[in-house]
């Protein structure tokens, strides 16, 4: 299952909807009414019968929480989250009324929505990162915590799906932060700031064997923070995002492949495209597919910094780039479901790619290919369109339950809108194969 590590926001937010594969999702504290759901409320052409189904930003009835959500999976009817919380609540209440408590981990209902009550590990920090194995016995979460229950577990833990209890010999000791986790049935791959696991040197990128939580014997050794994982879909390669500029003796800007047998840093030509690393920019989510890697970034600093906020389609094993969308505003998440990839962030301005934003969508004539974002790059800072006052929607994450479902939510305080005056903050779906910009 995949994982998306995301870029992290000093904001408390309330947790409005989620309804995925692998989703992360964070939203205003505010009350959510249920909403009735619609399918494909903004389709690219509705009598091509080729227009791939896409979803609604309807916002639907779930468990709210009085912090944030950095991570969910969903293991068959169950969302497990991770985040910075100390209570939930059903949703349509206010806050205060009907609390329980639960410290940074919960699950709820895939269907209802409701908070499962049987699943209450007490986490003492924060969760970041969240996934599941693949043959979904297990959930494993990292983060700032150094206790679960009372007892000492340093910043990753596993839980079982069928008891909801922790897995007392699954016990690594991170030395510092864990912000991304992907794993096999065998084992598990985990990133953040650390700079050792069990006392053995590891730069920010660690593997563990899934039975004991034992390290591996692989360290590809990034010279900064780890942000995201996903795992080629064959399981040769762990591609790498975030600030890190060197893997191994090499020059890897913010992205990176490794062996996941030896450890080895394999070359992966993305990383010669999209450059975001260092203290300004990063890589911040990738996915995995059965045939791509997607990824999405943001950029605070100059083009020396970084030069993609928006989301890339790569070669899951060489890296080559099948085009990018680059509108301006950072990009937090990048979700695919069939023939759609669903972007999530706060995209102001796609003209330097044919596109305009309006009415709350974004509009594009065209996605650029690996040689057309060379060009784009020297242009992509012009037409920038700043925050206007406080009224304005932010997308974090997208999610998908097999059905037609997707989340909305503003900042704390501010009004639940469908646009602004600037008509920006919005999410939007490209076609996987690049033809358009969906919504």
């Amino acid at each position: 299952m995949n994982t998306i590590a995301i870029q992290r926001l000093p904001r408390f937010f309330t947790l409005a909807l989620a309804l995925a594969l692998s989703i992360v999702v964070v939203v205003a504290s505010l009350l959510m009414i249920p909403i009735v759901a619609r399918a494909d409320t903004a389709p690219p052409d509705p009598t091509n019968p080729a227009s791939p189904p896409t979803v609604s930003a309807d916002a639907l009835p779930t468990t709210q929480i009085d912090g944030v959500a950095w991570g969910q999976v969903v293991v068959g009817d169950t969302v497990y989250v991770a985040g910075k919380f100390s209570t939930a609540r059903p949703a349509g209440a206010a806050p205060g009324v009907s609390t329980v408590v639960r410290n940074n981990i919960l699950a709820y209902n895939i269907t209802t929505g409701a908070l499962i009550t049987t699943f209450h590990p007490s986490l003492n920090a924060q969760a970041l990162g969240i996934t599941a194995s693949p043959d979904g016995s297990r959930i494993y979460v990292v983060g700032d915590f150094t206790s679960v229950d009372g007892a000492g577990y340093y910043r990753a833990a596993a839980f079982s799906t069928a008891t909801g209890a922790i897995i007392p010999s699954f016990r690594p000791i991170l030395e510092s932060q864990g912000r991304a986790v992907v794993a096999t049935n065998t084992a598990v791959y985990l990133g953040g700031t650390f700079s050792s696991v069990n006392s053995q040197p590891r730069g920010h990128v660690a593997k563990v064997n899934a039975s004991n939580g034992s390290v591996v014997a692989w360290n590809p050794n990034a010279d900064s923070t780890v942000e995201a994982l996903a795992l080629t879909p064959d399981g040769s390669r762990l591609i790498m995002g975030g600030r890190f500029q060197h893997v191994g003796a090499g020059s890897n800007y913010g992205l990176a492949a490794a062996a996941t047998t030896t450890g080895a840093v394999l070359p992966w030509a993305a990383n010669q495209k999209v450059r975001n690393a260092g203290t300004k920019a990063s890589i911040n989510s990738l996915y995995a597919t059965n045939d791509r890697i997607y990824g999405s970034g943001y950029v605070f600093g100059t083009l020396a910094d970084g030069n993609l906020e928006g989301i890339f389609s790569a070669d899951p094993n060489t890296g080559n780039i099948s085009w990018v969308e680059d509108c301006h505003g950072d990009t937090y998440s990048v979700y695919a479901v069939g023939d759609v990839v669903y972007g999530a962030g706060h995209p102001h301005y796609c003209g330097n790619i044919g596109g305009k934003l309006g009415g709350g969508l974004v509009t594009i004539t065209g996605i650029l290919g690996d040689s057309a974002f060379d060009n784009a790059i020297p242009r992509r800072r012009q037409g920038r369109v700043k925050h206007r006052g406080r009224q304005r929607i932010f997308f974090q994450h997208l999610v998908h339950d097999g059905g037609h479902r997707a989340i909305k939510g503003p900042l704390p305080g501010e009004k639940l809108v469908q646009n602004n005056a600037a008509g920006k903050n919005v999410a939007a779906a490209i076609h996987r194969n690049a033809e358009k910009l969906l919504r």
